[in-house]
């Protein structure tokens, strides 16, 4: 590829490389709602959207479930180490486990995979930023639920918290490394 762009004159490829970086960062903008929406809609039944805020360097948002099922998409594990396994192997696993809160597996999977847990419990830190008060009561309730589900999306950092008593979907994310 380099001897290909050899001829390009003032300066060769040092600039165009400058271009094209620039516009991939500025393609690199938090998910509208829209785009959001789209995206959970593949894994669970939304409703109405409660709150939501995306601004970089993060995205939360709350959702209204019509229930409190997930749809095929989802790879579901009922516990911490086959949602680990499904992480690996899927980079997408939701926790169904009825005797915790997602704060408490949030402890195991930190345990067992210190990288995992970190990247999961940093994506909830790291989206306080675009938490107004609504989001941030609603992430509390959901997180210490027992009973409520986890889920994480390796590959975009989202975390996803359903609480299954309001029937609300909570989502957060972080910087993306």
């Amino acid at each position: 590829m380099l001897a290909a762009c050899d001829h390009i004159p003032g300066g060769g490829l040092l600039p165009i490389l400058a271009v094209a970086s620039a516009g991939l960062v500025a393609g690199c903008g938090p998910e509208d709602e829209p785009a959001m929406r789209d995206r959970l809609g593949q894994y669970f039944s939304l409703r109405d959207t409660v709150a939501y805020e995306a601004r970089r360097p993060c995205v939360a948002g709350v959702f209204r479930l019509a229930d409190d099922q997930v749809k095929a998409a989802m790879p579901v594990a009922n516990g911490v180490g086959e949602m680990l396994a499904l992480l690996a192997r899927e980079d997408l696993a939701l926790l169904k486990d009825r005797g915790h809160s997602p704060d408490a597996a949030f402890v195991t999977v930190m345990n067992v995979e210190r990288a995992r847990g970190m990247q999961m419990r940093r994506a909830g830190l790291e989206a306080r930023a675009c938490m107004d008060a609504t989001i941030e009561t609603a992430f509390r309730h959901a997180l210490d639920g027992v009973g409520n589900m986890v889920a994480y999306d390796v590959k975009s950092g989202l975390l996803m918290l359903v609480d299954r008593r309001n029937r609300l979907l909570v989502v957060a994310r972080g910087a993306q490394a």
